[in-house]
């Protein structure tokens, strides 16, 4: 009886100690996998602080303001007042006086754009002819002397401030100097692909598949071949005179 007892007590302590040794193996394999897992994130996580900043290249960010009325026209409108009149003057034939005002006036610009024209009016600068809105010969040379306004405008590729920026537009050497600053963005940017790149071919890993691994890399390689192209193009605007 008491031999019996004795040898369910060692088969009992014999599995108590196997199963220590099994549970203590899988938690050091366990600890072995979640700092493997934690070193391979933490490695992409400072890759992706490499990220270029837009700020950091052209020094304001993309939402920066288009206006801040801080320019003095020496007339009683804003900059992005007289932008109005200088869409009015993009006509040869004036404007039919059925036309509505774009809606990014009222947008971007915060302009009544119907409220705007009865004041261009009153001044003299826009005319009724012949069911056209047409400039006066003085609204005319008010719109020329502010037609680099349209440039700045248009130009929804940089974040352009209408009354920072107008008075060193400079005949579009302002627009070179963002060409210019555009490309060291791309350069960078191209940096920072290899360097996902080589992170995605030595960390396997880090994907679920083969497959989820080449698409990732190849996706990087598009964007350094599409950077690419966009700071030839760039080039050529800086080496040629910028044509609007």
């Amino acid at each position: 009886m008491f031999i019996g007892i004795l040898i369910v007590i060692i088969v009992f302590l014999f599995f108590y100690i196997l199963g220590s040794k099994s549970a203590s193996s899988n938690n050091e394999t366990n600890s072995i996998s979640h700092s493997e897992n934690d070193d391979k994130y933490s490695e992409y996580f400072k890759i992706m602080d490499l990220r270029p900043k837009f700020r950091d290249y052209y020094g304001r960010d993309m939402d920066y303001p288009k206006y801040n009325d801080k320019y003095n026209t020496g007339t009683e409108f804003k900059l992005r007042q007289l932008l109005l009149l200088v869409w009015f003057s993009r006509t040869k034939k004036g404007r039919l006086v059925t036309t509505s005002t774009p809606q990014y006036f009222y947008y971007d610009y915060n302009i009544n754009g119907n409220k705007l024209l009865q004041h261009f009016i009153a001044r003299g600068w826009i005319i009724e002819d012949d069911e056209r809105y047409i400039l006066s010969d003085e609204g005319k040379k008010v719109a020329k002397q502010y037609a680099a306004l349209w440039e700045l405008h248009r130009n929804n590729q940089f974040p352009f401030c209408l009354d920072e920026d107008y008075p060193n537009w400079n005949d579009g050497k302002l627009l070179k100097k963002y060409y210019e600053k555009e490309i060291q963005y791309f350069k960078a940017f191209i940096e920072y692909d290899k360097k996902l790149i080589n992170f995605y071919k030595e960390t396997p890993s880090y994907f679920t598949s083969k497959e989820e691994q080449q698409h990732e890399i190849q996706a990087e390689k598009a964007d350094i071949e599409r950077l690419k192209h966009q700071i030839n193009k760039d080039r050529d605007k800086i080496s040629l005179e910028v044509q609007f």
